[in-house]
């Protein structure tokens, strides 16, 4: 409509001024005009979830992959002093190398550069538990592995220190049985690319103390985050909700779909990538580990399973449902019938659309709003669409 208002073939300046405000009142009762200030209202909403006092200047980050690597960096650049810990030196130096990077892109100015640099310190032996006001934890996702090192780390800090964990789906229940005091865990799940994606889910359980859940919101927040609260339950909210919409995708590709067709279908609805190119991107090893936390269908289990086992995980190591040339899949990316994709969306949409509905109902997040806005901000649900319950109410 905007475009077909400048091609007009009489335009002028009084015509166009005569025809937008007919214009601009139909285009403000269109769906996406809805979706897209709903949306908006939903981000002010987030933001002031994450105002008040963080009382944490020292942050200490166990595990310097690329999520913990990446969570310090950002800790760093936002002010906060940060100490970073892995079992492996190269690991860390690894991180610390592409937090400088980050910096040059960002920050642009040499001075900038070293004054955040000198906020991030190489802590191998974890000497800066000591001081830390707010441990994150982001080891490998294994429940063992956690529990040691959240076990190790509550002898070393202070007892008013905050114990957060990155995981992405392990109730927190499971991690604080390592704890003397259980109610210093909370959960502040990051997304990847940490750089790049605003949300992080805090996560509580009924014992975690409300001070270090709205402690947490803030700290978000002066990352430049846009945090939501989780009740702890496994998946949390976006993978909860994520996770079923990716398999239900994968089981249709096993009884004979054509992946291409699946991805172009939730591509023209408005979504960054579709569900098997996304596997793919995130990893089909991390896709199953996670499939382990909260279930998944046996079909799409054993082919994750065996793809894995076949070292072939997605984008990482070349290929796996597709084959990737470095950051594309090379898949089609073919024409279909309009009718016939919007009826794969609707169809693939509807078990992300139940979880968001089963979590609103059992208080994993506050309200329906709260939902839309992490699957918005989590998932790249379509802001035009006002997020998925939104959708799901307003659609014919």
């Amino acid at each position: 409509a905007i475009l077909d208002h400048y091609e007009d073939k009489n335009i002028s300046f009084n015509s166009l001024i005569q025809a937008e405000t007919p214009l601009f009142s139909e285009l403000m009762m269109t769906p996406a005009s809805i979706g897209l200030r709903r949306s908006f209202q939903l981000n002010d909403a987030v933001k002031k979830g994450a105002r008040g006092e963080a009382a944490v200047t020292h942050i200490h980050v166990i595990g310097a992959g690329v999520m913990g690597g990446d969570i310090a960096a950002v800790a760093a650049m936002s002010g906060f002093d940060v100490t970073l810990q892995d079992l492996s030196e190269d690991a860390i130096a690894g991180a610390m190398a592409r937090a400088r990077s980050l910096y040059e892109r960002r920050l642009k100015d040499a001075g900038k550069v070293g004054a955040v640099m000198a906020r991030l310190q190489a802590d191998p032996d974890g000497a800066g538990l000591a001081k830390a006001d707010l441990l994150i934890e982001a080891v490998a996702e294994n429940l063992d592995i956690k529990r040691s090192v959240f076990a190790a780390a509550e002898a070393r800090m202070k007892p008013d220190a905050i114990m957060a964990t990155n995981t992405s789906a392990i109730p927190l229940e499971d991690i604080a049985t390592a704890l003397e005091t259980p109610e210093r865990l909370i959960g502040m799940h990051f997304f990847n690319p940490v750089p790049v994606l605003p949300l992080v889910e805090i996560v509580y359980t009924d014992a975690s103390h409300a001070d270090f859940v709205s402690r947490a919101m803030v700290i978000s927040g002066m990352m430049k985050k846009l945090p939501i609260r989780c009740k702890s339950s496994p998946g949390f909210l976006v993978n909860r909700a994520l996770l079923p919409y990716v398999f239900g995708a994968i089981e249709a590709m096993l009884d004979g779909a054509d992946p291409d067709k699946l991805d172009e279908a939730l591509v023209r609805f408005g979504m960054p990538m579709g569900p098997i190119e996304l596997c793919d991107q995130v990893g089909l090893d991390v896709c199953h580990d996670a499939g382990a936390v909260i279930g998944m269908p046996k079909n799409a289990e054993n082919k994750l399973k065996a793809l894995v086992q076949a070292g072939t995980i997605g984008r990482k190591s070349g290929s796996g449902f597709y084959v990737w040339d470095d950051k594309k899949a090379i898949r089609p990316r073919a024409d279909y019938d309009a009718d016939e994709l919007r009826q794969i969306a609707e169809t693939l949409m509807a078990p992300l659309v139940k979880e968001c509905r089963d979590a609103v109902a059992e208080g994993v997040v506050d309200s329906a709003d709260m939902a839309d806005a992490a699957c918005i901000l989590g998932i790249g649900f379509p802001s035009f669409r006002g997020g998925p319950l939104f959708w799901d109410d307003h659609r014919p």
